[in-house]
């Protein structure tokens, strides 16, 4: 996922692969779920980046693992 200057700053902290940034949006009450326009969860970005730890922290945090993406109209596939 490319940061943007919109990205909120759980999503930030993922992309960046920063378990104690991720930690600490968390311990603010940051929603665990919270979705970007495309629908992608702070779950879906340590999964794709192949942060391990931040994917467990997020899962122990209450992670929705049945999140799903919008599907791009017209794209034939999924964003």
């Amino acid at each position: 996922m490319a940061a943007t200057a919109f990205a909120d700053p759980i999503h930030d902290a993922v992309e960046k692969g920063n378990l104690i940034g991720v930690q600490t949006e968390l311990d603010k009450g940051v929603d665990v779920n919270a979705k970007r326009e495309d629908g992608s969860t702070p779950l879906h970005g340590a999964a794709e980046g192949g942060h391990g730890e931040i994917v467990e922290l997020l899962i122990t945090a209450g992670a929705d693992l049945h999140a799903t993406t919008v599907p791009m109209l017209g794209g034939g596939g999924w964003i």
